[in-house]
């Protein structure tokens, strides 16, 4: 191999064809290709049905004909027989916090589905209780990315902590579902004299944590139906405990995140009174969040990880038995359950500052952001 330079531009001539053909195989990006291979293998030997093996078969196919067609078809011990075999790209181990509801659906597709893997991550998921609790275990390095609500998110940064999103993971719809199910919905005791929202003023009710989605969504949409939110009290109860704090009377509502509201109806005495996806249209709800310094060290590993998000949101969106399937797989909940729930809008594309702006609007007009802390967008948003 000869490497010359003219006018600043370096060439490489290759003396042979198998010269070329070493040095294809020991670049870094033929052997993340031929683990994207060995993936596809492995899933295609576990795969059921012919539907699912075709898609794989066809997957594998596009990765070995742009696959670096050097490196996947030429790279082989026949074709290098005195070359030492080159060990594969060792995977970058990554510990992500999740939400045990359907709202983290993506996350485990990304790992069922081996798009982690093919992105160049060995992840594990990790269930946290809360943006509270995990946060120091995301500043010790304990975990690289958690799960958090984008309203906390911000705060959080406003008063001090390195937090920026590493990936968007749910939005809000653009309007209510037709069904009048959501993925956050109000539920009551059967009994109940609550008929809807509207009913709400001097009522107790539970959302997942104080000051984050749930709890402005619901402000939200107490607003617009002319309910007098300092009249109504809100406390914190994580979902799995919700249903049974209202059987116990603590407190008249719930706001219950799918599918624990729908299975909390299934087993009676409970029904639901309206939801609260399209509090705020289209604007960001929840994110994988990522200290600063993580995200800048490497910002194409943060890009790659943030794409492998968006195809396992993409991938379960479209395809509603792999999405049940996945859910089966992690919530330990009836299929049937699994099957009528409601999924949330999964992202797939990056967050703009445009797309906070509605968020810093609404922290601001409830007091929860200072307007002084009002242009964190930029800061929040290191991936472009």
């Amino acid at each position: 191999m000869t490497v010359t330079e003219t006018s600043g531009i370096t060439s490489i001539r290759f003396n042979d064809e198998m010269e070329m053909i070493h040095a294809a195989c020991a670049s870094p990006r033929y052997q993340l290709a031929a683990a994207r291979k060995r993936l596809l293998a492995r899933q295609l030997d576990r795969a059921e049905g012919d539907e699912v093996k075709n898609r794989l078969r066809v997957t594998a196919a596009v990765v070995v004909a742009t696959g670096l067609a050097v490196g996947l078809l030429g790279c082989s011990a026949e074709a290098t027989p005195n070359t030492e075999p080159t060990a594969p790209v060792e995977l970058i181990p990554l510990n992500i916090g999740v939400t045990p509801t359907g709202l983290s659906t993506a996350q485990y597709a990304a790992l069922d589905e081996g798009i982690f893997e093919k992105a160049g991550f060995d992840v594990t998921l990790t269930v946290q209780a809360n943006l509270a609790e995990a946060m120091p275990r995301l500043l010790s390095n304990e975990l690289q990315y958690i799960w958090a609500d984008m309203h906390n998110a911000i705060v959080a940064r406003a008063e001090g902590a390195p937090l920026v999103v590493g990936a968007p993971t749910v939005v809000a719809p653009s309007k209510a579902p037709e069904s009048g199910v959501g993925s956050l919905n109000f539920v009551v005791p059967e009994n109940s004299p609550i008929q809807g929202v509207g009913d709400f003023e001097g009522i107790t009710i539970a959302v997942s944590a104080l000051g984050g989605q749930a709890h402005f969504d619901i402000m939200t949409v107490l607003e617009r139906e002319n309910v007098d939110v300092d009249l109504v009290k809100f406390v914190s109860i994580p979902p799995p405990q919700m249903a049974a704090a209202l059987r116990q009377g603590q407190v008249d509502a719930i706001a219950i995140v799918e599918p624990l509201g729908s299975l909390a109806i299934k087993e009676g005495g409970l029904r639901m009174v309206g939801q609260s996806d399209d509090a705020l249209p289209n604007a960001p709800m929840f994110v994988m969040a990522a200290t600063e310094e993580f995200i800048l060290k490497d910002l194409d590993q943060a890009r790659r990880f943030q794409e492998a998000l968006f195809e396992a949101g993409s991938m379960v969106s479209g395809d509603r038995k792999l999405a049940n399937r996945v859910m089966e797989g992690f919530l330990q909940l009836p299929p049937a359950v699994i099957a009528e729930t409601t999924l949330p809008i999964f992202a797939t594309k990056p967050l703009t500052e445009k797309d906070l702006a509605p968020v810093i609007d609404r922290l601001v007009r409830f007091g929860a952001l200072s307007k002084a802390d009002s242009n964190l967008a930029a800061a929040m948003l290191p991936i472009k």
